[in-house]
């Protein structure tokens, strides 16, 4: 029997819900006592869509700049990004510059955003890596052992194996 087609948006609420701890999981799928589960469009609505970049410093509505979050911290991070573009904005009509967005990367540059991490002018979303120096050994490992310092068992043992 050919199984049905699930719909993308019970697939999304599935998703969606694998970012809640266990507890609220349980509790929107309506396993606590005398509740009922929520259905995929209302576990949808319990959140919004974070750009990482600004959508103000040229922030693409793709879906390596989008991030999902409960409602209530994602308006509360909207706030802090508004204050931030208008001091960008103030900043930039200050020291003369153009009001226009952040310079684009080519896409072959571009990496998935991490959180926490804005893109500034002229940076792509790769940041520079140290380089580390390796430490190179005075002899090579594991250390070759003497026939003369092996102890009576060993050589005995390879004796054996010989015959």
């Amino acid at each position: 029997m050919k199984r049905k087609h699930i719909p993308l948006s019970e697939k999304l609420a599935s998703a969606l819900a694998c970012l809640l701890t266990q507890e609220q999981r349980d509790r929107y799928r309506g396993l606590t006592f005398e509740q009922r589960g929520y259905t995929a469009k209302e576990m949808i609505g319990l959140f919004d869509w974070d750009h990482a970049v600004l959508h103000s410093h040229g922030g693409a509505d793709k879906w390596w700049n989008l991030t999902p979050m409960l409602r209530a911290a994602h308006r509360e991070k909207s706030r802090r990004d508004i204050s931030i573009a208008a001091k960008v904005k103030r900043l930039r009509a200050k020291n003369g510059l153009p009001a226009g967005l952040l310079d684009v990367v080519d896409a072959d540059d571009r990496q998935m955003p991490c959180h926490g991490y804005r893109k500034a002018a002229g940076e792509t979303f790769a940041r520079p890596r140290p380089k580390r120096r390796i430490p190179q050994r005075a002899r090579p490992w594991p250390p070759k052992r003497d026939k003369a310092k092996r102890g009576k068992k060993a050589t005995q043992v390879m004796e054996l194996r010989r015959h």
